[in-house]
């Protein structure tokens, strides 16, 4: 009983620790991608029929953040139902985008976008800071880390089909 209890926690810390190497492989990934070669890297994984529903966000948050220097996005009650609203859109384009793309691990990188998401629109929310584009911003930095994991899957596959290679000739050797 004592030992099944063991068990059970040690695979629980285990997976944990596995969720949280993933995410960090992500941001270092994208870190490393901050350069202007890293970024022409990362343009390689861009995916033009798939990407489409980044793309309606990016719109979507440069409407919103010219609506902001026009001065309709700038009054306040109306320019934080705008803004609330834009970042509602955007978070269903980046969940239908998460469940477009072929690698399954949705939960660590969805919340890591959403807090992107949720620190973005409160800069906007602010007075004084909406005249930023911090919206387009932060949906540019959220493609880029959608591109990142595309990008550390693809090495991931790599890595795999390598093994199976190896494994498929000492079998037959």
């Amino acid at each position: 009983m004592f030992d099944q209890a063991y068990k059970k926690k040690l695979e629980e810390a285990r997976r944990k620790y596995q969720d949280a190497k993933k995410i960090s492989k992500e941001t270092k990934t994208l870190i490393t991608s901050a350069t202007p070669w890293g970024i022409f890297s990362l343009l390689s994984y861009v995916n033009i029929f798939g990407d489409w529903l980044y793309a309606l966000a990016f719109c979507a948050a440069l409407l919103k953040d010219l609506s902001d220097f026009i001065g309709i996005g700038s009054l306040p009650a109306i320019g934080t139902v705008i803004t609330i609203c834009i970042s509602i859109f955007i978070g269903f384009m980046m969940l239908l985008a998460n469940a477009l793309e072929k690698d399954r691990t949705l939960f660590q990188r969805t919340i890591i976008r959403y807090l992107i998401l949720v620190f973005g629109t409160l800069l906007e929310i602010l007075f004084g800071l909406n005249f930023v584009p911090w919206e387009t911003f932060m949906v540019f930095i959220i493609y880029l880390f959608a591109l990142a994991a595309r990008k550390n899957s693809a090495e991931k596959r790599k890595k795999l089909q390598a093994l199976n290679k190896e494994e498929m000739e000492e079998e037959y050797a």
